[in-house]
């Protein structure tokens, strides 16, 4: 975890033009093409990873992006092509990347693009997600414990929704991936009956340790997180009037990640296993406007 770090490139004193925001949305529309292609949602954790460390470095090209959407919605494209690429079986081209830009990026952009961010990163682009850790660290856990399988089947749910919900806030940026993971562990703990509750921690205790001041932090970044998105979501429901209901247990109440851009908004560059899909945008030549970034 110390070769897959990353600094607080965003941080106001910079005086950037990007912003946290802009790196949110940017998350969302990821979660928005993995859903649509049906590949692992974890792509999106590897994908910004790779940027957030890519954009901690003195490379030029990551300094250019962080002063132009254009680019830094680039370095997003390019990096999620890297991980489609080494993740997942079926891949497509940066010919579809470039088509259903219609025009924003050449095939030319999207691979010197994707060239810089290996070369940038010295090729290293399998870094431990939180997800990952964290079932590694249930792993260890289950010997230890005997558990119900709705309870065991709960806990993996949350704990990765927990983990998918964390990659959208800037602050985790610089937490290790670990701590992310214990977080979303002991949150998920929280919403256990005392039993399972006493069971696993003392399991936890025989298989790991942590570091309380930074554990706590982030527990609390992620709650904080997640009870914002249970009001806006419950805020939702109610001005709905053809909200479907949800049955089951307290994750499957949760609104995960999802894309905030309509047909109107850019990025809209969704890859697809049929021919690409045209979408109007705001703009030719910026993909990311001002306008745009706006929920």
């Amino acid at each position: 975890q110390t070769t897959y770090t990353s600094c607080d490139y965003l941080h106001p004193a910079r005086g950037l033009s990007i912003t946290e925001c802009d790196r949110m949305q940017l998350v969302d529309w990821c979660y928005s093409v993995v859903d649509k292609c049906a590949f692992d949602r974890e792509l999106v954790a590897t994908t910004m990873e790779m940027v957030d460390r890519f954009l901690s470095t003195p490379n030029p090209v990551a300094r250019e992006a962080l002063n132009d959407r254009c680019q830094f919605q680039l370095v997003t494209i390019a990096s999620l092509y890297i991980a489609i690429k080494v993740n997942e079986k079926f891949v497509f081209g940066s010919e579809s990347f470039a088509a259903v830009s219609q025009g924003v990026y050449s095939v030319e952009d999207i691979e010197g693009m994707e060239l810089s961010i290996l070369e940038g990163l010295s090729w290293r682009v399998c870094a431990p997600t939180s997800v990952g850790m964290a079932y590694n660290i249930l792993s260890l856990v289950l010997p230890h414990v005997s558990l119900q399988e709705s309870t065991w089947a709960f806990i993996l749910d949350e704990v990765r929704f927990q983990c998918e919900f964390a990659v959208r806030d800037y602050y985790f940026t610089t937490q290790r991936r670990s701590t992310v993971a214990l977080a979303a562990v002991f949150d998920t703990l929280d919403l256990l009956d005392q039993q399972d509750h006493r069971v696993i921690f003392q399991a936890l205790q025989l298989v790991i340790r942590w570091s309380p001041q930074d554990l706590l932090a982030a527990r609390t970044r992620l709650l904080l997180l997640l009870d914002d998105n249970d009001a806006v979501s419950e805020e939702d429901k109610i001005m709905s009037d053809d909200t479907p209901s949800r049955e089951g247990g307290a994750c499957s109440l949760r609104v995960g990640p999802e894309c905030c851009f309509d047909n109107q908004q850019i990025p809209s560059i969704v890859p697809t296993r049929t021919p690409p899909l045209c979408v109007p945008r705001c703009s030719p030549e910026n993909a990311l406007c001002e306008n745009c970034m706006r929920s």
